[in-house]
């Protein structure tokens, strides 16, 4: 703006809100209430060289209006175009991820889809180690618009929200592994009584060599127990001993994968 320029709260919402004019030429101002454009200034512009330059931050736009002239008018665009530039791109990037991250909880069942709860945690905990970084800008003039940044675009509030996510994630694949373990003990222990009771010893001498698949016509009941035990004991351990090798197989490949 030109030197002589005074810049006013309702100048500084238009920016903000990106309002230009009216059908008849004149400056179109989206408020009429001077309280609410003033809580939208202390709100989303940064003011640490006012009267002259000014940042103003929402959730969809970031600008600088100054009315310096030459050298420093020159060194404020370079900002904009590099180092705040890359500043707010980077938070809007963390901010696509953290509503990615809350969209795919919520869009998971709880208890129904082991392999994609297993994936989202590994997504939270690679983005919380490996990506996330709150301070990115080590100047003092850099780290206080970072913080307009993270609080235009809801940065901490989301990612509050995407670590205690993470928490109930835990709680919840703890709840089904233990889950999953009682069922599991239980065929075991049922399994173990059962061939306890009646002993496998009852059929077991007519396996040996060449079955003598005639005799199993004339078991006694106790005898037919124990056949069916043994054979859906072996077929039950051969599908636990399946799944455990493609539970396996998925995890290595899941460990290798990139996701974000």
């Amino acid at each position: 703006m030109q030197e002589e320029s005074k810049l006013e709260v309702q100048d500084l919402y238009r920016l903000g809100s990106i309002s230009g004019f009216d059908n008849k030429g004149h400056p179109f101002i989206g408020a009429k209430n001077p309280a609410y454009m003033e809580r939208f200034y202390d709100d989303h512009v940064y003011d640490r060289w006012a009267d002259e330059t000014y940042y103003v931050v929402t959730d969809y736009m970031f600008a600088c209006i100054t009315k310096s002239q030459g050298e420093l008018a020159h060194m404020l665009a370079n900002q904009m175009f590099g180092q705040y530039y890359y500043s707010f791109l980077l938070f809007y990037y963390y901010r696509i991820i953290l509503m990615k991250l809350t969209y795919d909880q919520r869009r998971i069942h709880k208890g129904q889809n082991e392999v994609e709860v297993d994936t989202l945690i590994v997504q939270i905990t690679e983005f919380s180690a490996k990506i996330y970084n709150p301070e990115i800008n080590s100047r003092l003039a850099g780290k206080e618009i970072s913080n307009y940044f993270k609080k235009s675009l809801g940065i901490d509030n989301l990612f509050t929200q995407v670590n205690k996510t993470l928490n109930d994630l835990y709680k919840n694949q703890e709840r089904m592994t233990s889950k999953r373990h009682n069922s599991l003990l239980q065929i075991l222990t049922l399994y173990t009584v059962v061939s306890g009771i009646y002993g496998m010893n009852l059929v077991i001498q007519n396996w040996e060599g060449k079955i003598k698949w005639d005799k199993v016509l004339h078991y006694t009941i106790f005898e037919d127990i124990a056949l069916l035990v043994a054979l859906s004991g072996i077929g039950i351990s051969s599908v636990i001993a399946i799944q455990a090798v493609k539970s396996y197989i998925k995890e290595k490949k899941r460990n290798k994968k990139n996701y974000l």
